[in-house]
């Protein structure tokens, strides 16, 4: 109710700044209750000396890690204490952005008990059997939130902070002037700070929606962390393009330009890598792929299955351990088919009574 009659407010107040955006109602049992370094510290569990010298001296480690489409990511992953206190921050905040989130978000998302699950299944969801869908990805997603950012994002609706408390929390929560991408507290925070951002784009598609003819597809918008899925009518869709840029320009991120692509009905159209054309599903390769490891895990000696799996050269033992890692890993791959298309679908059923055999197999497990 709140934020469509305040829509066109909205969208002035992020986008051009002109209007403090929390002036705009929330109910006090909805808001952060610390108003004071003592208090934060005393929820924290932590001395206020040594919150303090957290934040004089803070203690990251820093390694990189192979990207799946190549290069390497920067991990910086907090030690000690350090990592201690903002993991109890990070439980402490996620309880009120999930009660406050918007509908879009479903990336570091816990949900309370009773409530739905979010994740990359419940963001697919929302684009099935839609005749247009639009993927982007926003460039460098922890790396572009600076400690700026932070300390408003906790000052604005619906979180409402004081100065002070909101200064600390940004300076304890990143490293080097932005988000470490290994901090506990980076996930809820980047939701927190693309709070504003989230309702300018749910605005702006309701603009959109409004103009449609009656045989047109509604748009929706989702985001699961830094990617970002449109779908609906394609002239719909891609009308919001240039907007779309403009107000992810402006609130200090970059679009991936070469991440972001459309798909229509008559090729795979994918949402947070599951397909959606006309159901949740896996590709078919993903499938061939599982069937090969099975056929494999049942026909050849195991010690050549796991060198074929993990792709082992001759002149390296393989251990049991490879073994273990080997059945964990197909396991998991099984049951996110079961995930994606229902624990009832024949394929997904067909797997794993096939994996049931081939680990009895290996283990030497004998028949009831």
């Amino acid at each position: 109710m709140q934020r469509t009659s305040y829509a066109a407010l909205r969208m002035f107040v992020v986008v051009w700044g002109v209007i403090d955006s929390r002036q705009l109602m929330v109910p006090d049992f909805l808001k952060m209750t610390i108003k004071t370094i003592a208090q934060l510290c005393s929820m924290l569990k932590v001395t206020v000396q040594d919150f303090q010298q957290l934040l004089a001296e803070p203690e990251y480690s820093c390694y990189t890690i192979p990207k799946k489409n190549g290069g390497f990511r920067t991990l910086e992953s907090p030690q000690g204490l350090l990592r201690e206190v903002q993991g109890r921050l990070a439980e402490y905040m996620q309880p009120f952005y999930t009660v406050n989130k918007l509908p879009c978000v479903h990336g570091f998302v816990k949900a309370i008990q009773g409530q739905q699950k979010f994740g990359v299944l419940s963001n697919a969801k929302m684009h099935i059997s839609k005749p247009f869908v639009m993927n982007m990805d926003i460039k460098n997603f922890f790396d572009s939130i600076t400690t700026k950012q932070v300390k408003h994002a906790l000052l604005r609706n619906p979180f409402f902070v004081s100065d002070e408390v909101a200064t600390a929390i940004a300076l304890l929560c990143t490293h080097r002037k932005k988000l470490p991408t290994g901090a506990p507290t980076s996930p809820v925070l980047s939701n927190i700070v693309f709070y504003c951002l989230d309702d300018t784009l749910m605005q702006l598609v309701d603009e959109i929606n409004a103009t449609k003819s009656e045989d047109e597809i509604a748009v929706t918008y989702t985001r699961y962390a830094d990617d970002l899925t449109f779908s609906g009518n394609e002239s719909l869709v891609l009308v919001m393009v240039e907007r779309i840029n403009r107000i992810i320009s402006y609130n200090g991120f970059e679009i991936n330009i070469k991440k972001t692509r459309g798909q229509r009905p008559y090729a795979a159209q994918w949402v947070t890598g599951v397909k959606v054309n006309e159901k949740l599903n896996v590709s078919r390769l993903y499938i061939r792929r599982l069937r090969a490891i099975l056929h494999s895990m049942q026909n050849n000696n195991i010690v050549d299955a796991v060198r074929k799996y993990f792709n082992i050269p001759l002149t390296i033992n393989v251990e049991i351990s490879n073994i273990q890692k080997m059945l964990s890993s197909v396991r998991s791959q099984i049951a996110w088919v079961g995930l994606v298309r229902g624990k009832s679908d024949e394929v997904y059923l067909k797997l794993k009574s096939t994996f049931a055999l081939a680990e009895r197999k290996i283990l030497a497990v004998p028949e009831d």
